[in-house]
């Protein structure tokens, strides 16, 4: 703090993380008859740095005004150095034979980077007026964004002349000396599209009004007009004069939204609100880089004509707090212009894309609940729930000219499921300086995958999510504190079904994990 009107902020943070990964599966691939075994050595090393400076400046002179700036960097990076598999196929006689597939044998390289640069001003002054009172705002806010992709691709392929054993394990068969002319030669495969540079500038001015109107009435409201434009360039890393493909978006949105409060008594609110808001394509899928993370499994394909998506919000919720509780009853409708969803793409391989479809519906309500439990017994007043429970309607509507393309006319709208609910259970003994808590999540089936081409829609069928969480602090200064987390405690069977038959299926484990923090500041 520079004097008691002025203070200064700096934040960073920095982590760095890595996967070393062993993997043998067998299964079945549609493109390929029979049983297959897939080995895979992958490791991945993730780094994340980000610093802010962030400065509060109270004028007194201007009534009370807050002057407020700041500037954050954000870095990040995945790099996955080699990862290599081989793939075989099971013959008649339980054997496996090494399969000389695409991505058989080879040996995948590729690396990515994004920094982000965010400033921010803002402004704000309060105000009184009679009865009324507010606070007045207005701000500027950038987002610009960088990244770079590379990928590099080879392959140890076996001549035709060759005499090699394809039945010995992985590390025999790609053995130094059986890397030769007449056994295994590595050959790049890198592809067109496995490179690009994306850039994303955002611009957005805001002003908001935040007024109490005396009595029961308040209004929050605003608008926030965003300038984005967003380039990606996808290059033939081995043809340097090769006409790249470009996807660019250029949309200037103006996004109101408008908060109405009335209290109905000190303890019970009534709120209705509107708010406009936009979806993005990712740089990834602007881009025709493709990749399949399992033999077996879908391949991912951008699409560079993908456009921006709007959404308009509607809400009315009524809520009511009593004994450090809440309860809540919420209504609310989506309205969705130009979605993007996962489509099935028609091709030899199991291969997904996006589309943006015309438009959907979303209507539903939301029912939630926060108690302690100490009005049942005191014995139970370490104890405290809290749930909620989700309906949606969700219905899409297509576009006349992707009448012909999409299996479904009607459907629900990509990942919205019907029915969903949470119900959380929490421990605090301050003595003993512990907390736990127990989380349950059900969702219902939805569309993960859209169908095309007389391919029915596949859906992820309903499933339950079963976390546990258990923080002790090791002092009384709270600096240390010793975690334990329990993961999937259900053993989810994570299944998928395409007209009603199975589409993929796994089970993920359960995860354990014991950890300690300690608080410089």
């Amino acid at each position: 703090r520079l004097s008691p009107s002025n203070k200064l902020i700096f934040r960073n943070t920095l982590t760095h993380d890595s996967d070393k990964e062993t993997r043998v599966f067998s299964g079945y691939d549609g493109g390929i008859d029979g049983e297959i075994k897939s080995e895979r050595l992958r490791y991945i090393e993730r780094g994340l740095m980000s610093s802010s400076l962030e400065g509060e400046h109270a004028l007194a002179k201007l009534g009370n005004s807050l002057f407020r700036w700041q500037m954050t960097y954000s870095r990040s990076s995945r790099d996955e150095p080699d990862l290599r598999e081989v793939i075989r196929g099971k013959l008649p006689d339980g054997r496996y034979s090494y399969l000389a597939l695409s991505n058989s044998a080879q040996r995948f390289f590729n690396k990515l980077e994004d920094r982000i640069y965010e400033p921010l001003a803002e402004f704000a002054k309060p105000f009184y007026k009679g009865s009324f009172t507010g606070i007045i705002k207005v701000g500027y806010r950038g987002t610009f964004r960088e990244r770079d992709f590379q990928a590099r691709r080879f392959r140890f392929i076996p001549q035709r002349s060759s005499t090699l054993n394809l039945f010995l394990p992985s590390d025999q068969l790609l053995a130094k000396e059986n890397i030769r002319p007449d056994g295994f030669q590595l050959i790049e495969f890198t592809r067109a599209t496995d490179t690009y540079v994306a850039d994303m500038d955002v611009h957005a001015g805001y002003a908001m009004l935040d007024l109490a109107l005396g009595g029961r009435w308040r209004i929050v409201g605003g608008v926030r007009i965003e300038d984005a434009d967003i380039k990606v360039t996808t290059l033939d890393p081995l043809v340097p004069n090769a006409t790249p493909s470009v996807a660019s978006l250029v949309n200037r949105d103006p996004m109101p939204a408008v908060n109405v409060i009335y209290a109905l008594t000190p303890r019970q609110n009534l709120r209705f609100s509107y708010s406009a808001t936009v979806t993005r394509p990712d740089f990834r899928e602007l881009s025709p880089f493709d990749f399949n993370n399992v033999q077996g499994g879908f391949v991912t394909q951008g699409n560079p004509d993908l456009v921006r998506g709007t959404i308009d919000n509607y809400d009315a919720r009524w809520e009511a707090f009593a004994g450090g509780g809440v309860l809540a009853a919420s209504f609310f409708a989506k309205k969705f212009v130009d979605p993007i969803e996962v489509t099935i793409l028609p091709a030899n391989d199991l291969r997904q894309g996006f589309i943006n479809a015309k438009g959907a519906f979303n209507i539903g309500f939301e029912l939630e609940a926060r108690r302690n439990l100490s009005f049942l017994s005191q014995r139970l007043r370490e104890f405290s729930v809290s749930g909620n429970f989700t309906f949606v309607d969700s219905n899409i509507e297509i576009r006349p000219e992707d009448a012909y393309l999409l299996t479904s006319k009607e459907r629900p709208l990509l990942g919205q499921s019907r029915y969903i609910y949470n119900v959380n259970t929490e421990w605090t003994r301050p003595k003993w300086r512990s907390n736990a808590r127990f989380f349950v999540n059900w969702v219902s089936r939805r569309i993960t995958d859209v169908g095309t081409f007389a391919l029915p829609d596949i859906y992820q069928e309903a499933n339950t999510y079963i976390d546990f969480t258990y923080n002790y602090t090791l002092d009384e200064k709270a600096k240390w504190v010793l975690k334990f987390n329990a993961e999937n405690l259900a053993d989810n069977h994570y299944h998928w079904t395409q007209s009603g038959i199975t589409q993929r299926s796994y089970r993920l484990g359960r995860t354990f994990t014991v950890g300690v923090s300690y608080t410089i500041f």
